[in-house]
């Protein structure tokens, strides 16, 4: 009994576990960096780059490129949780909405498998454009970085 009480009051009186920032989950999954369908191929629209720099305050940046100097969109992601070994839930915002994704992780490449705006429509599903029904692509870990705006 006096041992039960005692183990009752070590997890009662222990701090719980600081959930990890955003940075640490990317980290983790080895997600910070330049990722793109073909890295050999100079960035285009039909080659988008997708960038995750880490920022202050344990969030994330994603960018994704479409030239050189041409960005089509900035989100910062402020929400990551891990879930299992090959994939990541995150929530992202800029100005004009927020969006949730399911990212799953193979290999070195990346994949949105799960994606729909806050309060609005499910643009991805089950790795699948709801659009038009077409797979979502890999996008394989760039070695080299690109030039971004900021």
């Amino acid at each position: 009994m006096r041992v039960a009480f005692i183990a009752a009051l070590i997890v009662c009186t222990t701090p719980a576990a600081a959930a990890a920032s955003v940075s640490e989950v990317f980290e983790q999954y080895g997600l910070l960096g330049t990722f793109a369908v073909d890295c050999a191929r100079p960035v285009s629209p039909q080659n988008y780059y997708t960038h995750f720099r880490a920022l202050e305050g344990g969030r994330v940046q994603i960018e994704l490129m479409v030239g050189p100097q041409q960005r089509q969109y900035a989100y910062v992601i402020d929400r990551a949780e891990a879930r299992g070994p090959s994939e990541v839930a995150i929530s992202m915002a800029n100005q004009q909405q927020r969006l949730h994704l399911i990212y799953r992780m193979q290999n070195g490449r990346l994949r949105t498998m799960e994606s729909a705006r806050q309060g609005g429509a499910v643009v991805v599903r089950g790795g699948a454009f709801t659009a038009n029904g077409r797979p979502t692509p890999w996008l394989n870990r760039c070695s080299t970085e690109i030039a971004l705006t900021h």
